[in-house]
Formats: structure tokens, C-alpha cells, sequence
């Protein structure tokens, strides 16, 4: 049995092999040498197979954002988060991407080393000044202690003059080295020999491709006799040496024979091998070595979906490793070095560096997925879910102190029918008219803080004198935010309300390719409506008022006036999802009676039922061509394909219609 005392020390090494500060792990003699081998590196990675595996894994990389989310929960916590992000963000002459870009060049050649640079400013904090990169071919040899090295020894290659930096003044990665080599192991190591075979190849291909054109030259010699000038065979063999070692097939091409001589040429005749083939083979295996060889699927003209799938997935959870590799060196080494100098009161944990997933997000499905967790309470809404969403859809930053605070919905504080948004809510409503009202008011609820934010920042822009174009851009970057709030509650909303409509008689059609597709294009019609029509209107009244001859009391006054008229507006964007409710309604109900017919049975009879909370409904309106609710209220016994129209579609009274639709399939009349 093993000991305490044993189980307490360290019995054994990790096995590297280090003489002076060199590392002897390298078997090629080729690739011995450092200096040699980081040339070798340098070559491989300009070859245009290779630079494009290098350049596909560092694109979806350096375009993914970043974040920092705090370590916990206290004021300390949050202000260390916050400099962080400042501090990544403001280094002289270097960007935190362009630091990302030095650090990925361990792909290249195995280790990365950043010196960390940092100056005191008039906070009293030590900032990031720079994360300078420092050459890997510029390495003479690392000091060691014990088992693990503690500088980076460089030599200038212009003065000569040698440098030793302290490992724990840098950032240093490694790639998928092993037994502690700070060398780690580059990408193309396992690929020199695929690379070296396709560059001769590939000469020799070039070579074949010349002589092919004309073959090779074949000459007779003439009789020396015959042939003035020539002395000796010896002087006839020059002769024709120097005439045609560089002949070439070109345009300028010509030769002028002696006389008595005969020139032909030569070809090889068929090929054993085809030296295209093995060349594209080569160039496939040195693909597959990062699972990238779904790049030259499309160039080999096969049709290989399945495979391109499974290969982008692999891809994928490399790039992920990529950047697991490159968390851990920040997490372990930037950040505590950071925090070491520059303490925060109240602060529990480190801020963490969140790296985006490299790669196309399905944001729909994300947003929908979202929506529907937060609904059935599998979710609590955080402002770091909304940061994390707006990252992945590219929109701008949430604006300093919007959203802070719970974002579960509290109830509501007044009955609906006083409800602000100006909208004929029902007092005693039912699930459906329950869905409806909530998703108003959270329309409102959304607008209400934001055009009064937006109002004090043009009226204090105003004030301080800000040039028109500045306060229209700062109005610009609100409508956007404005926007992918209202496209995002949107999109959860009209998903959520199809499925309602849907009901339980029709929930098994729910994940029928036509409702997807049917709620897919709900969702970017409630787009184009909010991008065509509410957000330029928003711009044109906001921008009405951007004058600097106005004072800020006639700016208040006119912007209240102006955007008062939005409210009710904005709360009219929840027919959207009135129009979800009956449209999937309808085409999960048009698809169940197809398959009645299909087999044989009578399709399933909907009917028309006038909200009875309304004393005088709509009428017919043939200017516009609408329909009154009460020339629609009867039975349909031939199904839904008998609708002329749905409660939210062409009736007169338009987003405020609450008649509904009920169908009888045997066990009597019942809203799906």
C-alpha cells in the first residue's frame, strides 16, 4: 500500500530531453536544429494547400468575439470584469484580435510567446501597454529550474545581442505538447513529410508538363568531315550541348541544325502513373490532418453531403480545442498576472474570457430554443444571455445600465383594460387572449424605457452641444438596439403563439415541414414590418427633431409629442402572433383533412365564432375589400379549405378581431 509521505512527493520526471537549454526531442535530422527547423515551417506554411488549412482554422477563429463574464456576483466582481474588457481594449498600437492572430501561430510553429507589457496610468492601476510578440525563430534556448523553464532566451538576428525573458512576464501557449516541452508540437510537424513529397511532385509535374509539349530532343550527330569547324567529336558534342540544353517550347522558339544533323524528339509514351491524382492525394491527406479535407470535396466534384456534415462537425470540435488551448493560457497566466497588480474591493473570483463558438450560428433556432425555455421556466432571462445573443448575432453592444436588474416579467400592476398601450384588451380573457395581452405589454414594456432613455441622451447631446451628425449616429445605434429587441421578442413569440394555436388536436402537426416553414416566414414578415416600416419612422421623427437651433425645452416638448404616438404602434406588432395562432391553425388543419380525403374520409368542419365580449362587431368593407366578422360566423362543413380568410387576416377590423375558429372531429365543437 502506497504511502502518505509518498503520495506527497515527487518520484519520478516527465522525460524531456533538454541539454543547455535545447530541446533533443526531435528524431528527423532535417528538423534537429531549431533554427532549422522554424525555416522548414516558414516554407510549409506559405505552400497554398497548407496556408489555406492554416487560414480556414484562424478565419472562424479570430471572428468569433469575445466577452468577460465576472467571477461572481459582488460589486468587485463585476468592477474587475469591466476593466478587464478596458484594458484588453485599449493597448497602444496592438488590438486584443491582433494579439488572438500572434497567439494562433502555435499552429505554425508549436508555441506562441507574447511579453507582457504594462504601464501605470493615472487610476494608480497598471494597464496593458502591449502583449509584444517575440519571433519563434528568434529562440537561442529556454532557462530551466527543475523541471519546467522560467525564460525565453532570444537572439536579435540584426545586432546578435541575446535577450532572457521571464516566462511569467508572458503569455506563452503551446500546442498539444507533451511532457512539459515549451516548444509544444506544431501542426505541420506531422505533415512534413505529406508536404515534402507534394513539393517534389509538384516540380516534377511542372517538369513533365515542359517536356511533354515537345518532348525530349534526340540528335544525329552529322559527319565531322562534312561539317566545317568542328575539329573532334568532342567539339561536336559541345556544340550541340550548348544548343539544346535550354531549348524550350515558346514563342520565340527556333533551331538552326548543322549541316548532315537530324533532330527529333522523344516522349515518354503512356504514363504508369498520373502524377495529378497523386498529387491531389496528397494534398486531401494534409487536409485531413485538422478533419479539413471537406474543403476539397466540392473541388473533386463528388457529392458527398453526408461526409461534408460529419467533417465540418470534426472540424468544429477542433477549432474548439484550438481555443480551449488558448483560454487556458490567458486564464492561467494574463489574468492572474493582471490581478496581482491591480486589486478590486469586494472581488471573489478572477473575470473569465468567454470566446465565442467559431463558426455560422443558427441564431433563429437559438432564439427559438431560448424563447420556449424561458416560457415553459426551464430558463431564468439574464442580461449575460442577451450579451451572449447579441455577440453571436453581430449587433451592437447592450447600451451601460439597459437591462440591468431582474429579467423574469413581473405581473401586472393594473387591470388590462387601463393597460398604456392604448390597445382593446380583454378584462376577463382567456388563455389565448392571456398570451396576447402579455406579449403587448411586453412590446410596451420594451418601447417605454427605451424611447425615454433615447430622449435624455438627445436632450443632454443637445445641451452639450454635440454636432447633429454625432447625435444622429448615437440615435442610429439606439434604433438598432431597439430593433433586435423587438426581432428577438418577436421571434420567441410568434413561435410560441403557433404552437398555441396549434392547440392539442393539432399539436401532432407541429413539426411538419409546412408549419416550420409557415412559422419561419411569420418571423421575417414581423422582420421586414419592424425594418420597413416602424424603425425608418422611429428615424425619421427622432431625426426630425436633431437641430441645433432648438432649445432643450422645445426638444423635449416636440420629442414627447412626436413619440408619443409610437406607443400604441408598438403594441399593434403583437397581431403578429394573433396571425401565428389561426394561420398554423389553419395549415396544420388544411393537412389533416389532404390525408381524410386521401383515405377516403369527410374532412373535419370548422366553425366561425364572434368574440361575445364585442356588442357591435365589424362589417364588410368593400373600399378595402375586408370582411364584417359577422357574414363569416357560421359552419364551414367542408374543413378549413373553406376559410375565406382567418380572424387576423382580411376582416375589417384587422389586428383588433378576437373571433376564433373551432373544429369538430366527433367529440363536439372545441378551439384546437
Amino acid at each position: 500500500m502506497t504511502s502518505q509521505s509518498a503520495l506527497l512527493q515527487v518520484l519520478g520526471v516527465k522525460g524531456l530531453s533538454i541539454f543547455s537549454g535545447l530541446v533533443r526531442e526531435e528524431y528527423l535530422t532535417d528538423l534537429r536544429s531549431w533554427q532549422q527547423a522554424s525555416k522548414v515551417y516558414r516554407e510549409m506554411a506559405d505552400d497554398a494547400v497548407i496556408g489555406t488549412l492554416l487560414d480556414a482554422i484562424r478565419t472562424p477563429l479570430l471572428a468569433a468575439d469575445f466577452d468577460i463574464t465576472p467571477g461572481g456576483e459582488t460589486d468587485g466582481d463585476k468592477q474587475a470584469a469591466e476593466w478587464l474588457w478596458e484594458t484588453m481594449n485599449q493597448m497602444d498600437g496592438q488590438t486584443w484580435r491582433s494579439h488572438v492572430s500572434d497567439c494562433l501561430e502555435c499552429l505554425i510553429f508549436g508555441f506562441s510567446f507574447a511579453e507582457v507589457v504594462l504601464e501605470k496610468r493615472e487610476d494608480g492601476r497598471l494597464w496593458l501597454k502591449n502583449l509584444d510578440p517575440r519571433g519563434q525563430e528568434t529562440l537561442q534556448r529556454w532557462e530551466w529550474a527543475e523541471d519546467h523553464p522560467v525564460a525565453f532566451i532570444q537572439r536579435d538576428p540584426v545586432t546578435g545581442r541575446t535577450y532572457s525573458i521571464p516566462v511569467a512576464k508572458a503569455v506563452h501557449v503551446t500546442f498539444r505538447g507533451r511532457k512539459g516541452n515549451p516548444q509544444g508540437n506544431s501542426l505541420l510537424r506531422s505533415l512534413f513529410r505529406s508536404w515534402l513529397k507534394l513539393k517534389y511532385m509538384e516540380n516534377f509535374e511542372a517538369i513533365g508538363i515542359e517536356r511533354d509539349v515537345g518532348g525530349m530532343a534526340m540528335v544525329d550527330f552529322p559527319d565531322p568531315d562534312k561539317w566545317h569547324g568542328a575539329q573532334n567529336i568532342n567539339d561536336l558534342k559541345t556544340i550541340f550541348e550548348d544548343a539544346f540544353k535550354n531549348l524550350r517550347m515558346d514563342q520565340n522558339m527556333w533551331l538552326l541544325m548543322p549541316p548532315g544533323s537530324r533532330a527529333t524528339s522523344w516522349g515518354s509514351g503512356q504514363r504508369s502513373y498520373n502524377v495529378r491524382e497523386a498529387i491531389v492525394a496528397k494534398q486531401k491527406e494534409i487536409m485531413m490532418r485538422f478533419f479539413a479535407q471537406f474543403l476539397m470535396l466540392d473541388h473533386a466534384g463528388l457529392d458527398a453531403s453526408g461526409l461534408l456534415k460529419g467533417s465540418q462537425d470534426f472540424f468544429s470540435l477542433a477549432l474548439k480545442s484550438v481555443q480551449q488551448e488558448l483560454l487556458e493560457a490567458w486564464h492561467l497566466q494574463l489574468v492572474p498576472l493582471l490581478m496581482q497588480f491591480n486589486s478590486f474591493v469586494g472581488m471573489t473570483a478572477p473575470p473569465l474570457l468567454n470566446w465565442n463558438d467559431p463558426g455560422k450560428v443558427d441564431v433563429v433556432a437559438l432564439v427559438t430554443a431560448y424563447g420556449q425555455g424561458v416560457t415553459s421556466n426551464l430558463l431564468t432571462p439574464l442580461r449575460q444571455d442577451e450579451e451572449h445573443i447579441r455577440a453571436l448575432m453581430d449587433l451592437p453592444d447592450l447600451p451601460e445600465g439597459e437591462g440591468e436588474g431582474s429579467r423574469v416579467q413581473e405581473p401586472s400592476m393594473f387591470p388590462f383594460s387601463e393597460h398604456p398601450a392604448g390597445q382593446r384588451l380583454r378584462i376577463a380573457p382567456d388563455k389565448f387572449d392571456s398570451f396576447l395581452n402579455a406579449y403587448q405589454r411586453e412590446l410596451v414594456e420594451t418601447f417605454d424605457p427605451w424611447i425615454e432613455e433615447t430622449q435624455r441622451l438627445m436632450v443632454r447631446a443637445t445641451g452639450d452641444g454635440w454636432p447633429q451628425a454625432r447625435i444622429k449616429a448615437m440615435v442610429e445605434a439606439r434604433l438598432q438596439d431597439l430593433e433586435s429587441r423587438l426581432i428577438v421578442l418577436g421571434h420567441s413569440r410568434i413561435f410560441e403563439a403557433g404552437q398555441m394555436g396549434l392547440g392539442t388536436r393539432l399539436a401532432h402537426r407541429g413539426d411538419s415541414p409546412g408549419v416550420q416553414r409557415l412559422i419561419a416566414e411569420l418571423q421575417a414578415r414581423n422582420d421586414r414590418f419592424l425594418a420597413e416600416s416602424l424603425i425608418p419612422d422611429l428615424r425619421k421623427g427622432l431625426f426630425g427633431h436633431v437641430d441645433a437651433r432648438l432649445s432643450v425645452e422645445s426638444l423635449k416638448e416636440g420629442l414627447t409629442k412626436t413619440m408619443g404616438s409610437f406607443r400604441p404602434r408598438v403594441g399593434s406588432y403583437s397581431g403578429g402572433a394573433t396571425v401565428a395562432i389561426f394561420e398554423t391553425q389553419v395549415r396544420a388543419g388544411k393537412d389533416e383533412n389532404a390525408e381524410r380525403r386521401a383515405s377516403g374520409e369527410k374532412p373535419i368542419p370548422v366553425r366561425w365564432v364572434l368574440d361575445p365580449a364585442v356588442e357591435e362587431h365589424c362589417e364588410n368593407d368593400p373600399k378595402r375589400g375586408t370582411f364584417g366578422c359577422p357574414t363569416l360566423a357560421r359552419v364551414y362543413p367542408g374543413g378549413w379549405d373553406e376559410l375565406p380568410t382567418v380572424p387576423a387576416g382580411n376582416v375589417s377590423c384587422l389586428g383588433n378581431c378576437r373571433c376564433r375558429l373551432e373544429m369538430n372531429d366527433g367529440h363536439g365543437w372545441e378551439r384546437p
